[in-house]
């Protein structure tokens, strides 16, 4: 596996590269089933490379996983920012777009094609107009054989800013909040997705356990 981060990873880098962080800021998470996450996982291969953009924080656990595998990892740490972003938002798209690349850095000249996104729940925590402009941003960077996968949540309520996530071997998502406050959701339903993350469409969707629909998207 080599591990990137737009544009580079070292583990004592931090910012882009991704802040070490296997604890929770409020504990240290909860362990949770994510059968389409490890379902696409699956097409994770020894001896074939993938590409794969993971928008949230680096973690041992996640890096761990991931170096069983003939991968190349971007890892952005973009979530908490985007998010933050997103709350202040008069942007125009066009600013918005300049905001992505600020934050994520892949650009024109990128000639790295995904073929896995990891969105985690961040979809939730943006207007739609700042979805969709992040789904155009990352279109011209992916391969033929794309999936992205992401969190809705499917309740009232949400929790208040994103949470971190961490992959473990066992087949189980760690997930860590990052406050105990709470705000209501937009409830996201599968024709509004369809229409923000256009070109791609929802393959498989499950609703967890704790109300959360899991969705894997393609082209």
């Amino acid at each position: 596996m080599s591990i990137a981060t737009t544009p580079a990873w070292t583990p004592e880098t931090n910012r882009l590269s991704g802040r070490h962080n296997d604890k929770a800021n409020i504990d240290e998470g909860i362990a949770t089933n994510s059968p389409l996450l490890f379902e696409m996982l699956k097409n994770l291969s020894a001896t074939e490379q993938r590409a794969i953009l993971d928008m949230g924080q680096a973690s041992h656990s996640s890096i761990d996983f991931f170096g069983d595998y003939k991968c190349k990892l971007f890892i952005a740490d973009a979530i908490s920012d985007l998010y933050k972003l997103n709350k202040k938002a008069s942007d125009t798209p066009q600013a918005w777009l300049k905001t992505l690349a600020r934050t994520i850095q892949f650009n024109q000249q990128n000639q790295t094609a995904l073929d896995m996104i990891l969105l985690w729940s961040l979809p939730n925590y943006l207007s739609p107009l700042h979805l969709k402009a992040l789904i155009d941003y990352l279109l011209p960077h992916t391969s033929g054989r794309i999936k992205l996968h992401t969190y809705i949540y499917n309740t009232q309520m949400m929790p208040a800013a994103p949470a971190h996530y961490q992959i473990r071997r066992n087949n189980k998502v760690i997930i860590s909040p990052a406050t105990r406050d709470q705000i209501n959701c937009p409830l996201y339903h599968l024709a509004d997705l369809h229409n923000f993350f256009k070109p791609f469409r929802a393959e498989h969707s499950v609703m967890l356990s704790s109300g959360i629909q899991e969705y894997v998207f393609s082209s």
